[in-house]
């Protein structure tokens, strides 16, 4: 009996050093702990507003409601809406794909959060290339 006891904390020792040197029980406290901060938070708030594109007529705005990121989108030459999806928020990385109903256009969006009044990027689609979106 003592020897399976022993074999036990020397399997549980060895596991915890293993998950220590790849990483995994870091990466897994770090991802816990980062979703609760309130730098986090208040990413999710400077990123909330009205956002332009540059050169473009497509205007947005992001918002969150319970932790969940919300952008609603339009052209503001006719004010047409887009059909916005696969919508994704890291605390840096927006994503998101737009269509625009009248012309079956299509952008996949992948900006980084470069400050509060800026998200860079590139899209792809119907065209790609590069956009900026700024703050209102």
């Amino acid at each position: 009996m003592n020897l399976i006891i022993k074999t036990i904390i020397y399997l549980s020792v060895l596991v915890l050093i293993f998950s220590m040197i790849t990483g995994c029980a870091a990466k897994h406290m770090i991802i816990q702990k980062s979703s609760n901060t309130d730098s986090y938070k208040d990413l999710n708030q400077e990123i909330s507003g009205k956002w332009q594109v540059i050169n473009s007529n497509a205007r947005f705005v992001i918002t969150f409601l319970d932790g969940t990121i919300h952008i609603e989108g339009w052209d503001s030459s006719d004010g047409e809406k887009f059909n916005i999806s696969d919508l994704e928020w890291n605390g840096k990385r927006l994503k998101c794909t737009c269509i625009m109903p009248s012309t079956g256009k299509t952008r996949h969006s992948d900006l980084l959060f470069i400050d509060k009044n800026i998200l860079k990027g590139i899209y792809e689609g119907d065209v790609s290339g590069e956009e900026i979106w700024r703050r209102e």
